[in-house]
Formats: structure tokens, sequence, C-alpha cells
């Protein structure tokens, strides 16, 4: 079978544009004493940690870009997507029947309990993670080949969507949609080209129907536990029933505000006292045997967050600076801004030279768990899972000869 190569071009998903963008918004809505808000944010050296993070990441971006990397260039091994199709269909077929397993063992869809959301079992929720990384690159096989993607491939990614989300999380979906947009954009062929501007009104949209779609979602599971009105407590509510177009947004904005309160509440407690990457470790730690703090949970410690039932701090998410500060002050978040524009730009560079469907997947994987990192802080298990799968997936299909394979 012959693809018409000449015809396919690789043009990455601009990432770092992107987190500049994400990063400004999130951090500038949180600080910036807005009417919403009911108290202010009095801690200048926010500011400072805030801006030092982004000049870190900024200029040392626009210098990686100019610099030229040596990457040897790749042919696509079209015959190999035979056997990634068949990888597609085996295991989301076990995808599927392990998430309907589980919300059938659970009683009842694991998104409508209380605390169930944490109980899915460990085969699930590998495969879920699998999932994710053999559909993205199905995708990008799809569109290597200069084909067009069908209605039917987007059915089957809303149907995957719900599944993720009756499980009660919400990470798995964005990393699926948003790994989805970045290869969506960033493999160019005859087909759907008008879709792929990123910086475009309908994508404004998009982006602010999916905000407010992550916002009431977050808002049901809050409302299954607390008052909405005694949760968000950092919302005038005055305010807000004199402007009710914002009640979609409330979640979303008061956590960003709570973000930064919680990087003045980090910087007041650990300024002069770094943990010298032990946070950045914690995760990790967390598969070792035995009761293992997560770092949002020493985060929740560190802020005074209630503790649950078995005794271990609530989890608290600390924003990519506000973990950087943690670990190392002010020269930890430098650092660690500049390590991640030099990660995004070789990854970029990597993925124009090797039109490879696991390399774009990854590219997509890396630059959505980045974005998801401006607030959350340090990258968790499940990403390193998803990653181990993805270099797993490939080593299967790279040796494997498929001439002794017939479909």
């Amino acid at each position: 079978m012959s693809y018409e190569k000449s015809k396919i071009s690789i043009s990455p998903f601009p990432i770092v544009r992107s987190f500049i963008a994400v990063f400004l918004f999130i951090n500038l809505v949180g600080i910036i004493d807005l009417p919403l808000y009911n108290n202010k944010l009095e801690n200048v050296k926010v500011i400072y940690l805030f801006l030092i993070a982004l000049v870190s990441f900024a200029l040392p971006a626009f210098f990686f870009r100019i610099i030229k990397f040596k990457i040897s260039e790749r042919d696509i091994k079209f015959d190999k997507h035979k056997l990634v199709r068949i990888l597609f269909y085996a295991i989301n077929l076990i995808t599927v029947f392990s998430i309907i397993y589980t919300n059938v063992r659970n009683g009842q869809i694991i998104i409508f309990s209380e605390d169930d959301r944490f109980g899915p079992t460990v085969i699930t929720n590998l495969f879920v993670y699998m999932s994710i990384v053999i559909t993205l690159t199905y995708y990008s096989c799809i569109l290597l080949e200069n084909k067009k993607l069908k209605a039917k491939y987007f059915v089957f990614l809303a149907f995957q969507s719900i599944l993720f989300l009756s499980l009660g999380f919400r990470s798995p979906l964005i990393s699926l949609l948003g790994g989805f947009f970045v290869i969506f954009y960033t493999i160019r062929n005859d087909y759907q080209n008008n879709l792929k501007r990123v910086f475009s009104f309908k994508i404004l949209v998009s982006a602010l129907l999916l905000l407010a779609l992550m916002s009431s979602i977050a808002s049901f599971r809050v409302s299954r536990k607390y008052d909405l009105g005694r949760y968000y407590k950092n919302i005038d509510d005055k305010y807000l029933e004199e402007n009710t177009y914002l009640e979609p947004f409330v979640p979303t904005l008061s956590l960003f505000r709570y973000d930064q309160q919680i990087v003045s509440t980090l910087i007041e407690e650990k300024e002069g006292d770094p943990m010298y990457l032990g946070l950045a470790f914690a995760n990790i730690k967390t598969l070792l045997p035995g009761t293992q703090w997560a770092a949002r949970n020493i985060i929740g410690d560190i802020t005074g967050a209630r503790s649950r039932p078995d005794g271990v701090p609530w989890s608290i998410t600390p924003t990519l600076q506000g973990a950087l500060f943690v670990d190392g002050g002010y020269v930890f978040v430098a650092i660690g801004f500049f390590m991640a524009a030099l990660l995004m730009e070789i990854l970029r560079k990597y993925v124009r030279k090797r039109k490879n469907p696991f390399t774009v997947a990854l590219y997509g994987i890396v630059g959505v768990s980045l974005l998801k990192c401006i607030h959350t802080g340090y990258i968790d298990v499940p990403f390193l899972i998803i990653i181990a799968s993805l270099f797993f997936l490939k080593f299967i299909v790279y040796n494997i000869n498929y001439k002794k394979i017939s479909i």
C-alpha cells in the first residue's frame, strides 16, 4: 500500500505559545483583585514568583527556537500501522468492558457517588491510560496516511470521553481530548485543514465551552458533599447575584483565585526552608510499599488543609511555580520553567523530523500535561504510566515482524 507522503507535513501545535497564553490567563485571573472576589491578595511576592516563572520560560523558549538540533529524519513505516489498528481495537474493547464492569460493581455510575471515584481497580486505570495512548497513536496513523478522520472516529472519541468521565476523573478526559486536538492540528494532509486554526474565534468559543463544562463537572462533584455557596467562599455572593452570567465559570474563577492564595501561603511557610526536591519525588514514592504522601498531600499539610478519615492531609494543587518554590525557592522556579521550555522545544523539533505516530502522540501527551501542570504542579504517577505505556506499545509495534500476521 502506498501513500502520498509529499502531501503530509508536520506543523507542531504551538505548545509554547499556548503555555504562555494559559499561564498568563490562569495566573492573572487569580492575582488581579476582580470585583467577583470578596478579599484582596496582599502578598506582593506572589507577583514576583509569577514574573520569574514567565520570564524563565518565555526567553529560553525564544532562544531554543532559533537553535538547530541535530535530529536525523526517518521515513514513515506505514506497514506498522496495521498492527497499531489491531491494538487500537483490542485495547479499547478491554477498556470499555473494564469501565462498565467497574461501574456495575460499584452499584452506580461512579461520578454520581461521593468518594468512589478513588476506587476504580488498578487494571481499569491501566487500560484507561493505554487507551489514551493507542487512540492518539491510531488517529495519528490515519492522518499520516493522508486520510480523513471520518465521523465514526469523532463519535468514538465522544463515547470514550463519556466512559472516562463516568469514573469521576477529569484528568484522563483532558489528556484524551487535549492530546487529540494537538495531533489533529500537528499533522497536515489534504483533509480538514480548515479546522486546524488554533487562534480562531471557533477555537475560542470551544475553549470557553470546555471551561464551562469542566466547571460544571467540578460544581456537580462538590455539590455531592458540600454547600456550593460555602465551598466557593472567596466569591462575593452579592456580586454574583447581580452578574448571573458568571455562574458557569464560578468554580474555575474561584479555583484560580485559590491557587494564588495557596502560593501566598507556601511563600510564607517555606521561604528559606526548601525541601530540595523532596516534593518532586513524593509522587514516585507513592509506588513504594506502605503509606506515602503524594506531593499534593504534602502541600495540604503545609497549608493546613483538613485531613481525610485516614489522617492523610487533603490534596491541594500548588501551581507549578508554587511546587518549584517549595523545593528550592526562587532559583528552582527559574530552573524549572527553563527546563520546561527546553523540553518542549526539543520535542517540537523532534516531531518535525520523525513523522512517527508514537512521536506525535508523545508530543500531544507531554504538551497537554505541561499545560495541566500550570495549575496542578508536578506531574503525577498517571502521567508516568501513560509515558511508560507509550514506549511499551511502541516497542511491541516496531519489534514484531508484521509479515507473519495476516488480517
